[in-house]
């Protein structure tokens, strides 16, 4: 079967993704293999490095950063043959050159702010009060906030947000018990 790398992200919200790729990869009876590097340029670039060693005939790829700290592995995997999907691309960014499928881009994000916005305001009766936490270091995160944002303001006047940075750089995060949030509270 076809050789396909995903390179994921170690933030659940891709989770969901890289197991449907795994599930499609199996059906298939393609050869998959994922790479989860951290959420640091250096694991990011380096992580994109191992898989043109690799030589992969396809490859699935959620953005960390811009396409443009990956251009010669993506122009490398370009010129091999390989073909590239990408996922959340960065917000703003222009389609890269050898990327023929792209999904999940801003819009998409923006359309998943509005949407939460809108069930907050619904469950709340139209008196939301409410807290955007994001990583701006992520920019379709922050395509979501604006979502979130631009939708709270024009269909609940009476509604407020505030909006919280934080990093994820760093150590992928430890997965914490849905069924305590607070462990030792």
């Amino acid at each position: 079967g076809i050789k396909l790398t995903a390179v994921s992200c170690p933030l659940p919200v891709c989770q969901p993704g890289t197991n449907a790729i795994e599930e499609a990869a199996k059906v298939l009876g393609w050869n998959a293999t994922v790479k989860t590097p951290e959420l640091t340029p250096d694991s990011y670039i380096s992580t994109f490095t191992q898989v043109v060693r690799e030589k992969p005939e396809a490859l699935q790829f959620v953005s960390i950063l811009p396409n443009e700290a990956i251009a010669s592995q993506l122009s490398a995997l370009e010129a091999e043959g390989v073909a590239i999907m990408q996922n959340a691309p960065q917000a703003g960014e222009e389609p890269t050159k050898g990327i023929p499928g792209v999904i999940n881009g801003t819009p998409t994000f923006e359309l998943l702010g509005e949407i939460a916005a809108d069930m907050a305001i619904a469950d709340s009766g139209g008196e939301a009060k409410a807290a955007i936490v994001y990583d701006p270091a992520l920019p379709a995160l922050g395509a979501a906030a604006k979502g979130f944002q631009d939708a709270l303001q024009k269909n609940c006047p009476g509604c407020s947000a505030s909006e919280i940075e934080v990093s994820s750089a760093g150590a992928a995060p430890q997965r914490r018990d849905v069924d305590d949030p607070f462990p030792g509270a």
